[in-house]
């Protein structure tokens, strides 16, 4: 496609920005249409991955705040805030081997990295969770000098409330979907995760 006619078909799609969109356009995005265009895209395809990015963006910022996280947390009759409920997820998901590692009851280190904060952040957390009942420490089967996390009964019943919560959430979310949307939403997903697991692992 001609330059000029490109900028044109880009041009007449600036008045059509989703607000995400919009709000990267002048600073994130600039240029970025050219840059494409010259690999081969088509400004549909410009349009639409530049849409993808701004999406993204998005839902970056949600995940950053925490506010998927704090809506499940308050649907839950629980007495954490959300920290303490990351940090158990953190345990639950240490101690099942989620993530392709392997599973094992996870010290206070361990923790802090999953979580990715100061181990003394994690190590408060921690205390908390002990002291409301949520975890225990045991000594570690394999070196007696260390101590590991192990969720207790109640834990383990605020990770299944958690669950429920999660996905009472998420049915209502894509309650009005069709089942074709969802199986495309699916799939195109595990291509992306895919492809970038494959561009990271080089």
């Amino acid at each position: 496609m001609n330059a000029y006619v490109y900028l044109e078909v880009m041009a007449d799609r600036t008045t059509t920005l989703s607000p995400a969109r919009a709000t990267l356009e002048p600073h994130v995005h600039r240029g970025l249409d050219q840059i494409l265009a010259a690999q081969g895209f088509s400004p549909d395809a410009v349009a639409g991955l530049l849409e993808f990015d701004a999406q993204m963006f998005r839902w970056r910022t949600m995940q950053n705040k925490g506010e998927f996280m704090a809506v499940l947390l308050s649907s839950m009759e629980v007495d954490l805030e959300l920290g303490p409920l990351l940090g158990l997820l953190a345990v639950s998901r240490l101690t099942i081997g989620l993530e392709a590692k392997p599973a094992a009851p996870p010290t206070i280190g361990d923790v802090a990295d999953e979580m990715k904060i100061d181990p003394s952040r994690a190590s408060r957390i921690v205390a908390e969770l002990v002291e409301k009942g949520y975890l225990r420490r045991e000594a570690d089967q394999s070196d007696g000098r260390r101590s590991v996390l192990v969720l207790t009964d109640a834990g383990a019943a605020v990770m299944g409330a958690f669950r429920q919560a999660k996905w009472r959430a998420l049915a209502a979310l894509f309650n009005d979907w069709s089942d074709a949307d969802i199986q495309t939403f699916s799939s195109l997903m595990a291509r992306y995760l895919d492809g970038m697991t494959k561009l990271t692992s080089k």
